[in-house]
């Protein structure tokens, strides 16, 4: 588990241009500013992640993820948990034929519910435009 209360805390991370890897890690838990480097963590190859919990409570805790253009590779994962903010990171998931065994997506305030039912709508209609 890593918990960073302050972006300072992984403010060193954020900056390096190298992902790095985590080894072969079984329960993977990141909260608040700590899952802003969740894009910079590599697994071992043949290693799945039994849990892959993340949760922000608020946006700028996922400010730098959701900024970012390219879609995020999540890895494999029996087990996800995405809390609050963090769903907005779910949302910019590369789809994998990979599917979890469990998946939860979990918002706890109306105002963060709006918010995501906007992004969805405006992913739907982009996706629609596509075709």
């Amino acid at each position: 588990m890593l918990d960073a209360t302050k972006e300072e805390h992984v403010a060193t991370i954020l900056t390096q241009e190298q992902p790095f890897c985590v080894g072969r890690v079984k329960n993977m838990r990141l909260e608040d500013y700590a899952v802003s480097i969740f894009p910079k963590l590599k697994n071992h190859e043949d290693c799945e992640v039994e849990r892959l919990t993340l949760t922000a409570t608020e946006e700028e805790h996922v400010a730098t993820i959701i900024a970012q253009d390219q879609l995020l590779c999540i890895g494999r994962a029996k087990e996800m948990e995405f809390w609050d903010y963090t769903v907005f990171v779910f949302l910019k998931k590369k789809e994998t034929r990979e599917v979890p065994r469990s998946l939860v997506l979990s918002i706890s305030r109306d105002e963060l519910w709006r918010k995501i039912h906007g992004e969805l709508k405006e992913k739907t209609q982009r996706s629609a435009s596509k075709k």
